[in-house]
């Protein structure tokens, strides 16, 4: 079973999200804010980090550089969750490096797709 470690600070919106990716056959796990992210990814080594980018504490980009920048995680898949609606190619750059982002938005099959892009079924 594949690990998504989903960084949100919406609660409502990460309880829905988790029980939509759970239906999907993923163990979900949240945490509310980029400095928990970051600890929690050390802690299990998920399969994909969905990050959103405004959040208290530690944003999305402070928390994937941190990321990125240990040496056990820095291969982890991210896509970032954004409240911007600009289509489907939308990416983010943390330090040089291009990262996806998909609407918060989106509709479930299109987060779907975009999930199995990087960490299969």
């Amino acid at each position: 079973m594949k690990t998504i470690l989903l960084v949100e600070d919406t609660e409502d919106y990460a309880e829905n999200l988790k029980y939509v990716l759970e239906q999907e056959g993923y163990r979900v796990v949240i945490v509310m804010n980029g400095k928990d992210g970051l600890e929690k990814a050390m802690h299990i080594r998920p399969d994909l980090i969905l990050m959103d980018v405004l959040m208290p504490v530690l944003d999305g980009v402070q928390a994937t550089a941190l990321i990125r920048e240990h040496t056990e995680l820095k291969d982890i898949p991210v896509i970032f969750l954004t409240a911007v609606t600009a289509g489907d190619n939308v990416v983010m750059n943390v330090q040089g490096k291009d990262f996806p982002a998909i609407s918060k938005m989106a509709d479930q099959q299109q987060l779907l797709a975009k999930i199995r892009q990087y960490v299969g079924d």
